[in-house]
């Protein structure tokens, strides 16, 4: 009978629930990949929220950022990564949107670092 079943989706009434919460944030908050140590991937809504100075990686996607920034923190891998490809001179060589279906929630942003630019590497 299962098979007969809609896929879940959120439904209107849901999203009027979710209204009425404080600080209730769609997207893939704390969801991210890595390929290598080059390529990293996060939610589309998290990154733009990074950018726009409300989260850091360091938040680890929490819901409650003002909340998660008092309790000891566990070192977040993504922001390792990409301080690691800092430090070393390798700067985001592109940066691609990758749209999903219409029952996700959040698109993904999908960031590939380069080689080493002479620029800002450390001198050997």
């Amino acid at each position: 009978m299962i098979e007969y079943f809609p896929k879940p989706a959120m439904m209107p009434v849901n999203g009027a629930l979710r209204a009425r919460e404080d600080d209730y944030d769609l997207g893939h908050h704390g969801g991210y990949s890595m390929s290598g140590s080059k390529v990293v991937r996060l939610g589309l809504r998290e990154f733009t929220e990074i950018f726009a100075g409300l989260r850091s990686l360091q938040d680890n996607g929490a819901q409650f950022v003002k909340a998660a920034r008092q309790l000891s923190q566990e070192p977040n891998p993504l922001q390792a990564i990409v301080l690691s490809n800092l430090m070393a001179g390798r700067l985001p060589e592109s940066i691609n949107i990758i749209k999903t279906d219409e029952d996700d929630d959040d698109d993904w942003v999908e960031i590939s670092f380069g080689e080493i630019d002479p620029a800002i590497a450390p001198l050997r």
